[in-house]
């Protein structure tokens, strides 16, 4: 299972409502109050971040984990007025505690960037796996970062692959965009060099909408490297990427263009609206 809704930050994370919140939502509705939600977002919207908190708390004391990452987020990444890396530590601790592996990430980043606490790798490290282990796909992905950079010495890539495929596994593009990259590059006897090895990681993440995947199935196609040489393919990769932003995809699609005649062009378009709508549509918006 994927685990908590943990993007690059926790002040992104968009969590489930928890059993506790909901009822005293139910709660306050029932004796004519506005829910919990309601006040959440009516204060959220006035910028009284302090009172945000406050409507958590008693939530959070009785032990429920959705209001304790809710505060925790706050003390992380909410505004000045709240800001405080201390209370995120202390409050990521009790939800971890209970064993929330979205908690556990935010730990343990915390610990990787000394914020409210002195740096300690290892405590970090030790925190991804324990949520990587539960399924988390933010923690594997760490895990691997922190064994593919060197964290302790000369990087273990194996490792890092190995951890990288749990969450690649799980739809993490990110996750496949490094497997790709280390396929592709290769790192002398450690990781062989295996460029349809890279195409398969890349092409997963392009499938997934992600641009920078889109972009790498496009160049493959133009070199034929590790897959058909196809520029009708070529194309409509790039295009896709060119079309969500990507400068080199652009680039390279004004190239490839150059070498299609009329026909081709005309075929390589119209898969290119074929591949957006199997690749793009399904993911705008998320």
């Amino acid at each position: 299972m994927i685990g908590s809704a943990f993007l690059q930050t926790v002040g992104r994370q968009i969590l489930p409502r928890s059993l506790g919140a909901l009822v005293l939502s139910l709660v306050l509705t029932a004796c004519g109050g506005e829910s919990l939600e309601a006040q959440v977002a009516e204060a959220t919207a006035e910028g009284d971040f302090i009172k945000v908190i406050s409507l958590w708390e008693p939530l959070a004391a009785e032990g429920d984990v959705h209001a304790l990452l809710q505060m925790a987020a706050l003390y992380q990444s909410g505004p000045t007025s709240i800001q405080d890396y201390s209370k995120a530590v202390e409050t990521y601790r009790r939800a971890a505690d209970l064993g929330d592996s979205t908690a556990m990430v935010g730990l343990g980043m915390l610990y990787e960037n000394a914020l409210g606490v002195d740096r300690d790798m290892d405590e970090a490290l030790a925190l991804y796996i324990q949520a990587g282990d539960q399924g988390d796909v933010i923690g594997q992905f760490r895990v691997g970062l922190l064994y593919g950079g060197g964290t302790w010495g000369p990087p273990d890539y194996q490792e890092a692959i190995r951890w990288y495929k749990k969450a690649a596994n799980q739809g993490f593009v990110d996750a496949q965009m490094k497997l790709g990259g280390h396929f592709f590059s290769g790192f002398g006897e450690t990781v062989v060099r295996n460029t349809t090895e890279a195409a398969k990681w890349f092409r997963m993440a392009a499938e997934l909408g992600d641009a920078r995947g889109q972009y790498r199935m496009g160049a493959l196609h133009e070199a034929g490297n590790g897959v058909e040489k196809n520029l009708e393919i070529a194309y409509a990769w790039l295009r896709l990427a060119a079309a969500q932003g990507s400068k080199p995809a652009d680039q390279s699609l004004a190239r490839v263009a150059l070498t299609l005649d009329p026909d081709a062009l005309a075929s390589a378009k119209a898969l290119s609206q074929t591949y957006w709508d199997l690749y793009v549509v399904p993911f705008q918006g998320i």
